[in-house]
């Protein structure tokens, strides 16, 4: 008797694309996207019979429905590439646009070349003619300080500019600032506030040489979660995506192969800035709290018109060292309430360098943790809705 092939759990493979409309499935086979840890979940919906049968016996359920969700993650590494991708290129950039983030491309460095700063501090400068004087245009934005270094070291996020080109940065410099700034050119993903609705997703699924061809997809869990690589341990940075979708079409297809990108960018060599002060710790994780629900229509195949975002409130949480009062006094900001910026920056090569930007933040309290050699707290930062209120950037320069 003929053996039938078994499926392989890492024969697995993904690609996705934006829909032009909802309910009209687009393939996206150009689109292969490396991930790991998938996960695929398909579960009846069921409901009570509750006729009598004559007996103490009970039909069983009626199945009305099927729910189809799937998990995994994405390496959180730049597009790479010598130059800023064109729009939707990035291909984890259209499950963040699918989570209400803005894809925002800086094609030209501002000024065309590096410029004189004025009026330096350790925490901002006064910019020269090549900026333009509009209250926060740059707000969330990476700029290279050239008088700080021309490596990573001197790469910082503006937290504010005012109309006189007043810049405030996320973070404190041992000295004042001087020399030429620029802004890099960048790719950069901002929070949405408006009321548009994100366009649905269609996606390939292949395990093991099974293929599903997924139709209105929606992300309902985007979490950013990066550890910290030490010299005694290690962790790569990824993005973390729950999907609801609906199966279009099922076929036995041979999984296509993927290219390797290559390495991740660690989270070391790096800057953590939290409140401007540079804090060690284990890592943060941002996340981005989205809710979704679909709307009954009998009309529709289903019965609903697929899942839709409803709500979303964005929060961060680092991991951190817990410090004395006299350096840095948690407790203090919590219960003051005021607003604060958060600012990690790794990576060594342009289009690999990753940025997570917070201009503002107001923390909970969070108490001492000490299950380990050191004592740490994981103090939530809570993050209003406001205009450029997080940015997921990468720099090209």
């Amino acid at each position: 008797m003929a053996l039938m092939p078994t499926r392989k759990t890492r024969n697995t493979a993904l690609a996705l694309i934006p829909q032009v409309s909802r309910g009209t499935f687009v393939d996206p086979a150009a689109n292969l996207m490396p991930i790991s840890n998938l996960t695929d979940n398909i579960e009846s919906v069921t409901v009570q019979n509750s006729e009598y049968t004559g007996s103490i016996d009970q039909n069983g359920d009626e199945v009305v429905g099927k729910q189809v969700t799937i998990s995994f993650d994405v390496n959180l590494r730049g597009p790479g590439g010598a130059d800023v991708p064109s729009a939707g290129a990035y291909l984890p950039g259209i499950l963040l646009v699918n989570a209400k983030m803005t894809e925002v491309i800086t094609a030209t460095a501002i000024p065309a070349a590096p410029e004189a700063l004025s009026a330096g501090s350790t925490t901002g400068f006064t910019g020269g003619a090549g900026m333009t004087g509009t209250l926060d245009l740059y707000k969330g934005m990476l700029v290279r300080l050239l008088g700080v270094s021309t490596s990573l070291a001197g790469v910082s996020a503006i937290r504010t500019n005012s109309a006189s080109k007043v810049v405030e940065l996320c973070e404190t410099f041992g000295s004042t600032l001087t020399g030429n700034y620029q802004i890099p050119k960048q790719l950069a993903y901002v929070n949405s506030i408006s009321s548009t609705d994100p366009l649905p997703l269609s996606l390939k699924v292949w395990i093991g040489g099974k293929r599903y061809d997924l139709v209105d997809c929606q992300v309902t869990s985007a979490i950013v979660a990066v550890q910290t690589s030490t010299s005694k341990q290690g962790s790569i940075p990824v993005l973390r995506f729950s999907l609801a979708a609906i199966i279009y079409n099922t076929a036995d297809e041979d999984t296509p192969a993927i290219p390797s990108l290559g390495t991740t960018p660690k989270f070391k060599n790096g800057k953590q800035f939290v409140a401007k002060k540079a804090l060690g710790g284990s890592g943060f994780e941002l996340n981005f709290g989205l809710q979704t629900d679909a709307a009954p229509n009998p009309n529709q195949t289903t019965g609903d018109e697929g899942d839709e975002l409803v709500g979303k409130q964005i929060t961060l949480t680092p991991n951190l060292l817990s410090y004395r009062k006299a350096d840095f006094d948690q407790m203090a900001l919590a219960d003051a309430q005021s607003q604060h910026p958060y600012f990690a920056l790794w990576g060594e090569t342009p289009g690999q360098i990753v940025s997570v930007i917070v201009p503002d933040g107001r923390f909970k309290h969070a108490g001492d943790d000490m299950g380990g050699t050191h004592v740490t707290q994981a103090p939530q930062m809570l993050i209003d809705v406001k205009t450029k209120g997080v940015v997921i950037a990468f720099p090209y320069y």
